[in-house]
This record gives C-alpha cells, sequence and structure tokens, in this order.
C-alpha cells in the first residue's frame, strides 16, 4: 500500500440514515389482519411498525408524550390496537419505527432541492435561505408548510442537488433493502450487518447513467464480499460493474456481456490489499461510456479506472451486496448523481464548488443572500481580499465547506444521542427526544439553534441511537407473542388498572412488553369474542416433530459398521446429532434404546438390518446409545435427538419399517407404579376436546371420572366429555386395520346395549365392553359376552388405558362445551405434543393463571411448566388431531338380502 492510501483505510464509524428521497415501497409479506389492525385514524391502510430487539416488531401508532420538567424525554408512547393502553417503551429497549407511506399517495411538493450534509452525518432536504459567515438558514418539509432550520456554519460539511429519486444517504434500516433470504441481514446500532456466508441485499436508486456511489463497510475478520453497482434489479449474474474483496486483495471488474452474434468481453484491475476493519470507498459508474473507476477518501487520482464500451443493454442505479464467506456490515452509502467531469474528492481543508456542468472550483462559499438566487464565492487564493465572484445558485451542483477543528468530534457527540428521525423528502435529524405532540416529533440538535419539529404524517422512520439496554428483568416468565399485530417478547402480568378498568380489557391479565415500562390487557372484540394471540415459551427446533415432519425418518446422522459381531460407529456426519453428543468413530453399539425410555435392545448378534431399524425413527424423536471402545471394559450411555436423513429422502415406508421393528424388538413395557400415592399424577386425563391433563384418578363410573389434578385440585368429570383415561405410561404398538375394525364395529345384535368401552392391558391386549367403576385397586367391566351377567373384575394395576367410544353420539353429534363470554380470557396451555388444558382465565398470581375450566371446573395454568398459551381464537385456528379421536363406533352394514320371515 503506497503513502498516500495509509491514512485513507477507514472504517466508517458511524451510519449515516439519512434518505434523500425515499423509494416509497409497501411492506412486502405483511399480514392483511395486521394491516387492517394498524389502519390510521383518516381510513388509510399503511402500517406503522415498532421493530424491538430481538426480531419483535409491533403495528401501531405513537401518540402524544409531553415534555419532561427537566431534561429530554427517554421514552415514547406506543398504542397498538391489540392492547387498551399505550405501552411506554425506553429508547434504548427498541429498534426504532418504520411509517411506510401509500404508494397511490401523492407528496405534497417539496420546500426545494437541496441537500444539506452535516459533520455529524445528518442531513436536511430543502431549500436554502441564505448562507452567511455564522449559519445556514434553511427550509425543510414540504413547500406549503416549511419547517425552517438555522444550523451552525461550522457543522455543515456540503451542500448539494438532490433530484428527485436520484440521491441518497446512509441505509434507512431494512425497510426498503431486498434479502436474497428473509432473515439473512439484521439492523444494529445503526448498521446493516449480514447473518454469514451467502447474505445477499439490494436496492435499486433511480441515479441515472453517471452515478457516484460513496460506501463505508467494516468487518471483524477479513471476509469476502461482492459489491455490483448499476444493477438493473436484483440478479444472481456477478454484474457489469462490481468490485471483489477477500482477505487475497481487491479487485475492480468491468464486464460487458455479448450480444447474441457478439463476444463478451471483460477487464480487471488490483488495486490493493483488503484492510483489517474495514475501508471506505468512492466509485463513478458512467454506463453511457461503460466506465468504472475507484476512489479513495481524500484522493486526487483514481485507484482503479476501467472502461469497455457498452453494448447498450439495460441500466440502472441498483446496489447488490453478497457476503460469499464471513460478515460484513454496511456502515453507510450515498448515492447521487455524478455529472462527469473532475474526479477529485480533495473537499475536507479548503472547500469546493462543483457546477452542473462538471466543472470544480476550489473556493469558499462567502454567502448567499435570501432571496438572491445567488452564490457569492471566494477562490482559496483570493481568500485574503481577492474579488469574489457571484454565480448563481441554479448552475451550482455542489458546495463543499472547508472542514472546521473544532467539529472534528461533533459527528460522534450528535450521532449516538437520543433517536434519528427521517422523512419522506430525504431529511435525516439525529439528536434529543423531547416530545411528541401535535402529529410531531420534536427533537433537538446541538447544531440548530431551536427545537426541530417534523411532522409524523411525512416521516419515513425514526431510530433508536441509544445503547441497547441490559436484560430487563421482568416479572414473569419470558415468552413470545406472536399476534395480528406483529411478534414481541414480554410476560403475562396482573393488570394493575393502570388501563382505568376499561371494560374492552380481558379479565385481570395484562402483557408487558420487554423493553416497556408498563404493561396493558388485551382488547376483546366488540362483537363479545376474544382476541387472537400464541404466546410461544418453547421455540420449535429445526428437525424437532412438528406436524409436517411428524412421519419423516430420521437418524442419528452416522454410519454403521460390524465389529465383534456387534454394530460399530465408522463416520460421522459434521454437525450431527451423534457428533454433538460425542459419539466417536470406532465405539461399539452395544445396546440401542430407540425411543429413549431406559428400554435398550442389546445388539449382541443383532442383524446390521435390524440394528438400522432402532437407530431410526420420527425426526426430534428421542435415541440412547451405550457405547464401549474397542478394548475398554467401561461402557458410556449418550442420548440425542434424530434428524432428518435427506439421503433417505423422508420415505414412510422405511419409517414404518423401522418403528415395526422396534415394537418386535423391544422388551414389554409394563408399568410398575404406585397409582395411588400422594405424589403420583403419572395418569392422563384425555377429552374429547382434545385436552390431556397430567392427573391422578380417584375411581371412574358409567357417569363421571373423578381425578386429583397435577395442582392438587379435584375435579369432576363428566363421561361423555372424555376421550380416554390413561392410568400408566404404555407403548403405543400399532394395531392390524382388521384388529381396530373388529374393536369398532357395531353389531346389529348390540345396538339396544352398545359397548362404552374399550380396556388396554399393559401387556398390549385389548377386551371391549360396558364400564361398571373403577375404583383404587379393580376395574369392573360388563363384558360383550354376557352383557347382563356378573361384570369382570381386572385388578387395576393390569390395566394402562380406558377408551370410551360414546356410543350416545351415533345418530346425534358431539358438541363441544363453550365458555361463558364476557368472563375473562379464553387460553389453552400447550406442553409438548401430548398435554393441552382449556380454561377461562381470571386473573395471575406470579406465573400461575387461574380460571376456570367448563369441563373440570377450577384449575390453573403453570406458565413454568408449558411451552405455548393460546389465546381466544388461536385455540380454534390451530390444527390438531385429538387422541383417540378415532375410536368411534361403527355401525356394522345391513345385510343387502334377508331371508323371508317364517309365516
Amino acid at each position: 500500500m503506497n503513502h498516500r492510501e495509509r491514512d485513507c483505510w477507514r472504517r466508517g464509524p458511524w451510519l449515516l440514515v439519512v434518505l434523500a428521497i425515499l423509494v416509497l415501497v409497501g411492506l412486502v409479506g405483511a399480514d392483511t389482519a395486521a394491516e387492517e389492525a394498524a389502519a390510521q385514524p383518516d381510513g388509510s391502510s399503511t402500517l406503522t411498525m415498532l421493530d424491538l430487539p430481538q426480531a419483535g416488531s409491533l403495528a401501531g401508532r405513537l401518540v402524544d408524550a409531553p415534555a419532561e420538567a427537566i431534561g429530554s424525554r427517554t421514552t415514547l408512547l406506543w398504542q397498538s390496537p391489540v392492547f387498551v393502553g399505550p405501552f411506554e417503551f425506553a429508547l434504548d429497549g427498541i429498534v426504532g419505527i418504520r411509517f411506510p407511506q401509500d404508494e397511490k399517495r401523492r407528496l405534497p411538493e417539496a420546500a426545494g432541492d437541496w441537500l444539506i450534509e452535516l459533520v455529524s452525518g445528518d442531513q436536511f432536504a430543502g431549500g436554502i435561505e441564505s448562507i452567511d459567515e455564522r449559519h445556514v438558514v434553511a427550509t425543510i418539509g414540504s413547500a406549503a408548510s416549511p419547517t425552517r432550520l438555522v444550523v451552525r456554519r461550522d457543522a455543515v460539511k456540503s451542500v448539494f442537488r438532490g433530484e428527485l429519486g436520484a440521491s441518497f444517504v446512509g441505509s434507512d434500516g431494512l425497510a426498503s433493502w431486498q434479502q436474497g433470504k428473509p432473515g439473512t441481514w439484521r439492523q444494529e446500532d445503526g448498521r446493516l450487518i449480514s447473518a454469514g456466508p451467502g447474505a445477499k441485499l439490494f436496492r435499486e436508486f433511480k441515479a441515472g447513467s453517471r452515478t457516484r456511489y460513496d460506501l463505508s463497510l467494516s468487518w471483524r475478520q477479513r471476509p469476502t464480499v461482492r459489491i455490483a453497482l448499476g444493477m438493473d434489479g436484483a440478479q444472481e449474474m456477478p454484474g457489469a460493474y462490481r468490485l471483489e474483496l477477500g482477505p487475497n486483495g481487491m479487485v475492480a471488474v468491468r464486464e460487458e456481456k455479448g450480444s447474441a452474434d457478439g463476444d463478451s468481453a471483460a477487464d480487471l484491475e488490483p488495486f490493493g490489499d483488503l484492510p483489517e476493519n474495514g475501508l471506505t470507498l468512492t466509485v463513478f459508474i458512467d454506463q453511457d461510456a461503460g466506465r468504472l473507476t475507484v476512489m479513495l477518501p481524500d484522493a486526487d487520482q483514481p485507484i482503479a479506472d476501467l472502461a469497455i464500451p457498452s453494448t447498450g443493454g439495460k441500466t440502472g442505479g441498483g446496489v447488490q451486496f453478497t457476503v460469499v464467506t464471513g460478515t460484513a456490515a454496511l456502515d453507510s452509502l450515498r448515492v447521487s448523481p455524478w455529472r462527469g467531469g473532475s474526479l477529485s474528492l480533495d473537499d475536507t481543508r479548503e472547500g469546493a464548488v462543483r457546477l452542473r456542468d462538471g466543472a470544480s472550483l476550489a473556493a469558499v462559499v462567502a454567502g448567499v443572500d435570501k432571496g438572491s438566487g445567488v452564490a457569492v464565492v471566494r477562490a482559496a487564493a483570493d481568500a485574503a481580499g481577492g474579488e469574489p465572484r457571484r454565480i448563481p445558485l441554479d448552475t451550482i451542483e455542489e458546495m463543499l465547506f472547508p472542514s472546521a477543528a473544532d467539529v472534528a468530534g461533533e459527528r460522534k457527540v450528535a450521532s449516538r444521542r437520543g433517536m434519528q428521525a427521517t422523512d419522506v423528502y430525504g431529511s435525516r435529524l439525529s439528536g434529543k427526544l423531547l416530545r411528541v405532540e401535535e402529529g410531531a416529533v420534536w427533537l433537538r440538535h446541538p447544531a440548530i439553534e431551536d427545537p426541530v419539529s417534523m411532522p409524523i404524517a411525512t416521516l419515513a422512520t425514526v431510530v433508536s441511537l441509544e445503547q441497547p439496554a441490559k436484560e430487563q428483568k421482568l416479572p414473569g416468565r419470558l415468552g413470545r407473542l406472536a399476534c395480528q399485530a406483529g411478534s414481541l417478547w414480554g410476560c403475562l402480568v396482573k393488570d394493575n388498572g393502570a388501563t382505568g378498568g376499561d371494560p374492552a380489557a380481558a379479565a385481570a391479565i395484562a402483557w408487558q412488553p420487554l423493553g416497556s415500562l408498563n404493561a396493558s390487557p388485551f382488547v376483546m372484540p366488540e362483537d363479545g369474542g376474544q382476541p387472537q394471540a400464541t404466546i410461544i415459551y418453547v421455540e420449535t427446533p429445526s428437525g424437532g416433530v412438528t406436524a409436517s415432519g411428524a412421519n419423516t425418518i430420521g437418524g442419528m446422522g452416522g454410519h454403521i459398521g460390524t465389529v465383534n459381531n456387534r454394530p460399530a460407529v465408522v463416520g460421522l456426519i459434521a454437525d450431527s446429532p451423534a457428533q454433538r453428543a460425542g459419539v466417536r468413530p470406532g465405539e461399539m453399539i452395544l445396546a440401542i434404546a430407540p425411543r429413549g425410555d431406559g428400554r435398550f435392545v442389546d445388539t449382541a448378534g443383532l442383524s446390521m438390518e435390524d440394528a438400522q431399524h432402532l437407530l431410526r425413527g420420527r425426526v426430534g424423536s428421542k435415541l440412547q446409545l451405550r457405547l464401549q471402545l474397542n478394548g475398554q471394559e467401561q461402557s458410556r450411555e449418550v442420548g440425542l435427538v434424530r434428524q432428518s436423513i435427506p439421503q433417505l429422502g423422508g420415505n414412510p415406508q422405511l419409517l414404518q419399517q423401522a418403528l415395526q421393528a422396534q415394537d418386535r424388538l423391544l422388551p414389554p413395557e409394563v408399568a410398575q407404579v404406585d397409582q395411588n400415592a400422594p405424589g403420583w399424577f403419572g395418569s392422563r386425563l384425555i377429552l374429547r376436546t382434545g385436552e390431556t391433563l397430567p392427573c391422578r384418578v380417584e375411581a371412574i363410573d358409567d357417569a363421571e371420572v373423578r381425578v386429583l389434578l397435577q395442582g392438587g385440585e379435584p375435579a369432576t368429570v363428566a363421561a361423555d366429555q372424555v376421550q380416554a383415561v390413561e392410568l400408566v405410561p404404555a407403548d403405543t404398538r400399532p394395531l392390524t386395520a382388521e384388529k381396530f375394525r373388529s374393536l369398532t364395529m357395531l353389531p346389529r345384535s348390540q345396538r339396544q346395549q352398545p359397548p362404552t368401552h374399550v380396556l388396554r392391558s399393559v401387556q398390549g391386549d385389548y377386551l371391549r365392553g360396558r364400564l361398571v367403576s373403577m375404583d383404587a385397586q379393580t376395574v369392573r367391566i360388563a363384558v360383550e359376552a354376557n352383557p347382563k351377567g356378573k361384570p369382570l373384575s381386572i385388578p387395576r394395576s393390569d390395566v394402562s388405558r380406558l377408551i370410551w367410544l360414546h356410543p350416545e353420539n351415533l345418530k346425534t353429534p358431539w358438541t363441544p362445551p363453550q365458555p361463558q363470554g364476557g368472563q375473562g380470557l379464553f387460553v389453552e396451555s400447550v406442553s409438548g405434543s401430548t398435554q393441552r388444558l382449556r380454561m377461562t382465565a381470571t386473573g395471575i398470581e406470579g406465573n400461575l393463571l387461574v380460571g376456570t375450566s367448563p369441563v373440570v371446573g377450577p384449575c390453573r395454568i403453570d406458565l413454568e411448566k408449558i411451552e405455548r398459551l393460546l389465546i381466544g381464537r388461536a385455540i380454534d385456528n390451530t390444527p390438531r388431531s385429538p387422541p383417540f379421536a378415532q375410536w368411534k363406533l361403527q355401525p356394522a352394514p345391513e345385510p343387502r338380502n334377508l331371508p323371508p320371515r317364517n309365516p
């Protein structure tokens, strides 16, 4: 690297989040219900979104927040249509706010076409009223109702033209960018940061065929990055004008694709080593001439200059960043028209004036009188007393102000306080939040005399510049709320009545988001229904058991061979469950517990096919291995969770073969438990609604089931609400279709007194009949062979499960019980794939929701022990397959030809 380059490589320290003219785009993929929920009072459907940490968001609107008695505000108020009252969010607890504009809406005429760039990185779009030795007076916003700003001159870096759609400075968050794959980029601390290799980011800029790009990137370790410029839309191809940056150096590439009968052409030019932490570059592109030029900051000569005549293809102003390896951050980007002419960038000491015809003068702007339309400039050589020159403003492209040492640190100070607000005209202001009132956000900037009002109606983005707060300690279990208005982290708390006892509030339960100082209840719909939301406490991992992957075959992620007549690990797939569990190649597999329940199958003499069947299973299911390294006496056990096996293609037939082999090879599961022990809650009460409750079963008769719930509450459940009772855990062995038909078929001879139950023994045998009763010791059932005779008595310890057949619903469909309206918040807890409980929640104490179930009566939900909480309409909208729902009596077919009766 030469002497000119040494001091020029630098990381762009702060993001210039400034938009000259915001590209107005709709929010792609916005949920229709969320758009309706966030509709504005005037009936428009623009979606205003508050962005929160950890990828959270909440649709709503800013509401008035008065000024503090002393100092600036550190919070803002946000009203969501899903909640009764506004949340008070700390500025260090939010990411920002997006105000997407309606594409059909025509913006009022702007106050002017100048862009005033400050040393701090802020920028104002509007008109120039006057310039003197102390101030630059500008007007921003609309021409009909402009806001007048008096800015310290020593805080101004440059003033340049910002034609509609042609100029941009900074990065206004991800809202206006197109990601290659969602979630591969994030906004953090005012920068756009890639998540990993393969991340792509594109944005279109309508800057004409001649464009100037000023960009700053940073990284922790040298990545490989491709920057394609002058793009006409996002593309998979590398691009005709691009920079290839990597640990081996930096290369400028100019490539021109040939026509159908012509040849392609390409040229490249290395321009130095990739800096350790980041770089700042200026790139000029002239697509008419096919020219690509790269400049260093403060340089007067290019470090790369390539030209290949254009073949007349499509031109554009788009930019596409592709992170090939490693990670990188976009710190700042400025896109503006280039009129051609001088490429000099020496604008930091003496100042310069660039004219629209491409000429450039080393000169200082002495002043602009109000209404004169003329700039008075003095050449640097004549600054001591030479004759000033008068230049019409409409011939000037850019005025560069001399840098001032006394404001050298202002950029860091101004850009790290409070918040940044960007409007649709291109003004971007960072400063302290004073108040929100009269439909405007009021900020104080150190370089502007008076507080600045930015109307909410024309805001594009608001970004918090406060350092992210340390993790907030919430009073309840942290979960992620997914609702029509967004997704955000927080907890359920007791409503303290701060919302004024609004009758629309749901019971005495409120939601407190992470970053908010207060909580608010859910709004209840006017039709008397329930809200719709889900609180997720345990995120479903990739590869876990889901509705779509329940029948997908999975394995440990390794290859097995044979050692000493036993299966042994001979290879592992990178980052597989086996590798993560510490399994090592060369270890013999002494035993396999294919269902992760401690029931091991000894592998001595086991065929390779059966060993593979034991190792396979459903994606997300558990597997245990007993391993021994060859030559060692000591063995060890490891547990893991199966992941998908792409080589098997999710073949359901192979999965079925594996499960059948496991049923054949596994030792029978005989439960030896004391069901009457005080601490025993291992039984399951399965309701027809699909709810499954851990409990201790006290007694059963033909009319009801009496249980003790896990929390200690006794409950009596009507028999017509029960689907099954699982007394002890039992292995689920598939029934043949013929056996299942025989257990559910109702012969004509039994229609007057049909069977009501199917009993399953712990050994896996089935018995059908009419249940009479069950107590602590005995199950009494009238069997089909002798329904009117003495019931058969079976020891309760021999019974694993009772299934209700509900013959009363052969002709009359069953109707599930409904909660009473207006009594509270209707919820359903979900634990694992089986345990569910519905109730109307009427209060919360700590992490215990209390309420009443329409089936079991008073009950509670321990939020610490569940994975999800479905709220209101989310219960009905969640697909499910209730356990044992297929066990329904089916009348035997009527015979087609009955023999004639004897007279």
